[in-house]
């Protein structure tokens, strides 16, 4: 999934904890901006890395 994905300057996965970070930073954002970031920063992170796994986030409004 997402926490999976290889990149960063190091070649690491992004990991749980920072996913969390991440969604924690976001969470205010309404769900087409909270989108967007989550593809944004899966690229910065992966860069020219292949996708190593199939990536599915659900978001729900209340």
């Amino acid at each position: 999934g997402y926490q999976d994905q290889f990149g960063g300057k190091a070649g690491k996965k992004f990991m749980r904890q920072q996913f969390r970070d991440t969604l924690q930073q976001i969470h205010c954002l309404p769900l087409a901006q909270q989108k967007n970031h989550l593809e944004t920063t899966l690229d910065q992170w992966k860069g020219a890395r292949e996708q190593v796994d199939d990536i599915l986030v659900i978001g729900a409004q209340v």
